[in-house]
C-alpha cells in the first residue's frame, strides 16, 4: 500500500513502516490545523450534477458567510456556486479518481459582484457506502 503525495510521490506503508497510531492529542492538533487554516478546506462528495459539502473548515464556510455547521450537508448550488464551476470541479474530481493523483487547477469565480481567482487541489478519498465519490479539497483565494 502507498500514500500518494501531491507531487505524485509515493510513501510505502507496510508492517515494517506502519503509519503512526493516532493519539487524542494528535487528533486535536489535526482539528486545530483544519479549523484555523486560512486556506479553504473540506470534504465533499459528488451527487449527480452537484457537490455535497460534508465538512468545511471555518475559512471555507466564511467564504459563503456561514458557519461550518451551516454548510455541512448543503450542495454547492444551494451555496450560490454556478453550474459552470460545479461542472469543472466534477471533471477534476473524476480525473482524481481515475488517476489516483491530486488534481490542481485555477479558475475565476464571481461571487456577489466580486471576482475571485482560486487555486484548488482535489484529492480522491474513495467511495462512500452509497457509492458516492468522496474527496477532500484545499482552495487558496489568490485574489
Amino acid at each position: 500500500m502507498f500514500i500518494r503525495a501531491s507531487k505524485g510521490l509515493r510513501f510505502p506503508i507496510s508492517r515494517e513502516h506502519p503509519l503512526p497510531p493516532v493519539s487524542h492529542e494528535s487528533d486535536q492538533n489535526l482539528q486545530t490545523f483544519f479549523q484555523s487554516n486560512p486556506l479553504m478546506m473540506g470534504f465533499c462528495q459528488i451527487e449527480g450534477n452537484d457537490i455535497r459539502h460534508v465538512r468545511d473548515n471555518l475559512a471555507a464556510a466564511a467564504f459563503y458567510k456561514r458557519t461550518p455547521e451551516q454548510t455541512s450537508g448543503k450542495v454547492a448550488s444551494e451555496l450560490g456556486v454556478s453550474p459552470w464551476v460545479i461542472g469543472m470541479w466534477i471533471q477534476h474530481f473524476e480525473a482524481a479518481k481515475e488517476t489516483g493523483i491530486p488534481q490542481k487547477f485555477e479558475y475565476l469565480q464571481e461571487t456577489e459582484g466580486k471576482d475571485h481567482y482560486f487555486s484548488t487541489t482535489l484529492i480522491a478519498l474513495g467511495e462512500s457506502k452509497e457509492g458516492k465519490l468522496q474527496l477532500s479539497y484545499t482552495t487558496h483565494d489568490l485574489t
